[in-house]
């Protein structure tokens, strides 16, 4: 008899750490309901890193390991973009339930689908390959109430808002502009080296203060170790953070690429600033921006240092204009994305205890 839930997911260079960290952050909501927990995960040193800062067990293996079935509690939850149908389908076939997070290419072998966008529409649902569920249409999921933010953020949302509405006020009254806090956070592993390029950009603004969180996952080009080891005025270096949250409460906008922060931070009411790591995310960063969320500077390879420079002044100058994509952020992301994930799980882990039972009623 399986019990329990088991996370199957990936992270680091390549992938990002987005799949883990929500992993984790549902987890933790199932393991204060005293579920059973376990991961399996790929060999990578930020993946086993995190993992080691919470109470879960996990074991390493990639979405072909069959032989690691049997380590597998009744749900298997897993968060990748990687297509594991045979997997999946070998799990259902030994009466486990699958949850499939993010991803639209496993449905049929998939007892739910989840999937944690605030632009996942109904074109979207229709548009999903023709392929539902095992469990039918009802259990394919997603938009923005799917959305799965950490306790971290949600924490500080009350904090941010009490913020903002002072600073409000203060422009009301034509208070002295401070300088604008810009968080730079382009994921766990910032792929293209994006983190540098917009702080040279940023280089020499005087109405700028920047922090820059430099990702677990990230390998700094020689010329980035170099200004994070000697920063330019106005431009803060962190590294090695655990936690995002307090450094995007303090911040007015952040840039970001696409990921679970952009969500973070509109549960915080952060405008992002997105520049895509790949041409794939031009059209979704659109529909991001047309929701208010923030906006879109666009593939990277076609973004200009005067790009990263003329948002920035033009937000310097219009600072109510960056509050009310910041309340449009807050409005469209409730933060309780991860609480309706677990449901989800929990009301699979119930039907799964419910089939053992009457298999051993009429055994």
């Amino acid at each position: 008899m399986h019990s329990g839930v088991t996370f199957w997911t990936e992270g680091g260079r390549g992938v990002g750490m987005g799949h883990v960290v929500r992993s984790v952050t549902v987890a933790r909501i199932l393991a204060g309901l005293g579920i059973d927990l376990s991961f399996i995960v790929n060999d990578d040193p930020a993946v086993i890193a995190l993992l080691d800062r919470t109470p879960f067990e996990y074991s390493i293996g990639g979405f072909d390991a069959l032989e690691q079935i049997d380590e597998t509690g009744a749900v298997v939850v897993f968060d990748t973009k990687k297509d594991f149908s045979d997997l999946a389908a070998t799990l259902l076939g030994s009466q486990r339930r699958v949850v499939t997070i993010d991803n639209l290419r496993v449905n049929a072998n998939s007892s739910s689908v989840i999937i944690p966008s605030a632009t996942f529409n109904a074109a979207d649902r229709a548009g999903a390959g023709g392929e539902l569920p095992a469990g039918g249409a009802e259990r394919l999921y997603g938009g923005s109430d799917y959305v799965i933010v950490g306790e971290n953020f949600l924490l500080l949302r009350d904090v941010k808002n009490k913020t903002v509405k002072k600073r409000t006020g203060d422009t009301e009254k034509k208070s002295p502009e401070r300088a604008l806090r810009v968080l730079i956070t382009m994921g766990g592993t910032d792929p293209n080296g994006l983190g540098e390029v917009i702080v040279n950009a940023l280089q020499g603004l005087d109405a700028v203060e920047a922090a820059v969180v430099v990702g677990p996952a990230t390998v700094p080009s020689e010329t980035f170790a170099e200004l994070i080891e000697s920063p330019p005025d106005g431009i803060s270096f962190f590294t090695d953070v655990e936690d995002l949250a307090p450094y995007a409460v303090s911040s007015d906008v952040a840039f970001t690429a696409m990921g679970i922060t952009v969500y973070e931070l509109a549960a915080i009411g952060v405008p992002s600033i997105l520049i895509g790591n790949y041409r794939d995310d031009v059209e979704e960063m659109a529909r991001l921006e047309s929701l208010g969320i923030g906006r879109s500077l666009g593939y990277h390879g076609d973004v200009t240092r005067s790009d990263i420079r003329n948002i920035i002044e033009f937000f310097i100058q219009e600072r109510k204009s960056l509050m009310e994509i910041g309340e449009s952020a807050r409005a469209t992301v409730d933060g309780r994305g991860a609480e309706r994930v677990a449901a989800i799980v929990t009301g699979l882990l119930t039907e799964a205890d419910k089939d053992v039972k009457n298999g051993a009623r009429h055994a």
